[in-house]
């Protein structure tokens, strides 16, 4: 690994350009995304934050960080019911949890065994599409939460505990966690 040179965003972009998307690739592209860092850190690469801007970007380039829309009808809900993620786990049970606890009950091959069943396509499109937003942002919580700390405790020029900072950044969405880490990115490219 101490040859590896990590990817630039045009790399990536060129090779997630060249899948056939459909209806669910959104999840498809989160979950390799995380599972790429985490076979990279199992092997003993150390992500810089400047590889970990790289993955966000891509994230937010594939749209997997758009609003979550919380607002379900009775008939989504009972198909979200019907569907489910591994035996035992609907879902709907999935998308209930706050996505911390959520990811820990499932894996980025839960995931992708998910996206890439058949029998997605007994549900209606849209219910699909709209179920890919709160997957998504449970996926890559962990990712987030790592990167997100630091950029904001020196945005916030340490006038704020790192306890204090820890519980902002726990109640925020990932698309927030993001923009905390472009613009710590941004004031430092600044003060260069």
């Amino acid at each position: 690994m101490s040859s590896f040179v990590f990817p630039t965003f045009d790399s990536f972009d060129e090779c997630l350009k060249s899948w056939v998307f459909y209806d669910h690739w959104k999840l498809e592209v989160a979950s390799g995304l995380v599972a790429v860092v985490e076979r990279l850190e199992e092997r003993g690469y150390e992500l810089d934050r400047s590889d970990a801007l790289t993955i966000m970007r891509l994230f937010d380039e594939y749209d997997s960080l758009n609003k979550e829309d919380d607002s379900w009808s009775h008939s989504e809900e009972c198909s979200m019911k019907k569907i489910t993620i591994k035996p035992n786990l609907s879902l709907y049970d999935l998308i209930q949890l706050p996505p911390k606890p959520a990811g820990k009950l499932i894996t980025h091959a839960d995931y992708m065994n998910f996206a890439r069943s058949y029998g997605l396509g007994r549900f209606p499109l849209q219910l699909i599409e709209k179920c890919c937003a709160p997957l998504c942002e449970i996926i890559s919580r962990k990712f987030f939460l790592e990167w997100a700390l630091d950029p904001l405790v020196e945005l916030l020029h340490y006038r704020l505990p790192i306890l204090c900072c820890d519980k902002i950044v726990n109640k925020l969405r990932n698309k927030d966690l993001m923009n905390i880490c472009f613009a710590a990115e941004r004031l430092r490219t600044q003060k260069n």
